[in-house]
């Protein structure tokens, strides 16, 4: 879901900086690679309804988040996936793709932002809403 996440917010840099950028195409790629890692062994078909469910519910658990600044919803996802990772949820190989992409895409956004430090809370407080909104559609359950 991250990944896919991550994707949109592609787009959304790609029409702020006006165009196409090849280290955001590989980011791209790498996201791609790693939506597709966890369904590799399923038939096609079914592979292609996952990854489009999943990019799916990134556009409506987005959507509360696109009128702010793209730094924001960046580290609002970064905040979101260290939570998950801390709480041993995912695990995240620093060789993955999706390691990778998340690289390029934090290179990218802090040529484009200097205001990180200063969306540390309201990134923390945009996390715990992501959270929720991710369990309203279906698409995350916290485990007892």
């Amino acid at each position: 879901m991250a990944a896919a996440i991550i994707m949109i917010m592609k787009k959304e840099l790609e029409r702020d900086l006006g165009g196409e950028s090849p280290d955001l195409n590989k980011a791209h790629g790498l996201l791609q690679e790693a939506m597709n890692e966890p369904v590799s062994n399923l038939p096609p078909d079914r592979v292609g309804k996952i990854i489009r469910r999943a990019k799916r519910g990134a556009v409506i658990v987005l959507k509360e988040n696109f009128e702010r600044p793209l730094a924001l919803q960046y580290l609002i996802i970064a905040h979101f996936v260290m939570d998950m990772a801390e709480r041993g949820f995912i695990c995240i190989g620093a060789d993955s793709p999706f390691a990778k992409a998340w690289d390029i895409m934090a290179e990218v956004l802090t040529a484009v932002s200097d205001e990180f430090d200063a969306m540390t809370d309201d990134a923390a407080a945009g996390a715990i809403k992501l959270g929720e909104a991710l369990r309203r559609e279906g698409l995350f359950h916290e485990l007892a």
